[in-house]
């Protein structure tokens, strides 16, 4: 891996059990997190996952605040409002749906409280890769992310393999596949240099992608949400704020 390249000129990677283990541990949970989220967005919008998964960064820091001091009240209250703000993101839409558009267009929808649940588990998962990251601080940036990829892939691989084999990608999906693997290294990278100066403040700022990508799914995708569901998301991110700014 690119990331274990640039780290071999410091040497072999060095850790205390401890941090070996939460490596290891922030493998597997990305993997969890990754596969609840594709599996959620082939049957829904990006615009309804998205704002859902953007609760991972407040998860691991509350993981951080929990088990290193007391939550503050003003961050419980964010959380309370959070769940708020994923109950209104939840609401299907109001009247009849229109039909698919675009090449990008959902050709069938699965219940929404089914995606709800995947989006959530995402959530949670990666909430719990943001703690375990921050938590291997003794070891290399770059190795942390070679080793916790690395065990991702043979995740992967050992589910690819229980379900017939490995299948090459279409062509035409390469053009997306190769980008987003690189923006998720250099992305992990910078995120595992924030959290040796604060995991808290760094998750938070982090989760802030699934805004992004909740506006890309709207802008982009053309997807349609209901009042409701825009009233959710602006929970959502008042929430994250607020539990940015109790805990930085």
């Amino acid at each position: 891996m690119p990331s274990a390249l640039v780290a071999l000129p410091s040497g072999l990677p060095s850790g205390s059990t401890s941090t070996w283990v939460f490596a290891i541990l922030a493998g597997v949970s990305f993997f969890v997190a990754i596969l609840c989220f594709f599996v959620a967005i082939q049957g829904a919008n990006v615009s309804l996952v998205a704002p859902i998964l953007a609760c991972d960064g407040a998860i691991a820091a509350i993981l951080a605040a929990v088990t290193g001091s007391t939550l503050p009240l003003g961050a419980s209250a964010a959380l309370a409002l959070m769940v708020v703000g994923i109950f209104l993101v939840a609401r299907p839409p109001d009247g009849t749906d229109e039909a698919p558009k675009g090449p990008f267009a959902l050709t069938h929808r699965r219940p929404i409280y089914v995606t709800v649940a995947l989006a959530a588990g995402s959530a949670l998962t990666y909430g719990l890769t943001f703690f375990f990251t921050g938590e291997a601080n003794d070891m290399d940036a770059f190795w942390l992310v070679a080793i916790s990829r690395t065990v991702s892939a043979l995740c992967a691989f050992a589910v690819i393999l229980t379900r017939g084999g490995v299948r090459v990608p279409p062509s035409g999906m390469w053009k997306y596949i190769v980008p987003a693997c690189i923006v998720d290294v250099v992305g992990y990278i910078l995120f595992v240099h924030g959290t040796r100066h604060e995991v808290s403040v760094t998750a938070v700022a982090a989760s802030q992608y699934a805004v992004v990508a909740a506006l890309g799914g709207v802008i982009l995708f053309k997807e349609q949400m209901s009042g409701l569901q825009r009233l959710g998301i602006a929970t959502l991110v008042v929430a994250v704020g607020a539990i940015t700014v109790q805990l930085s």
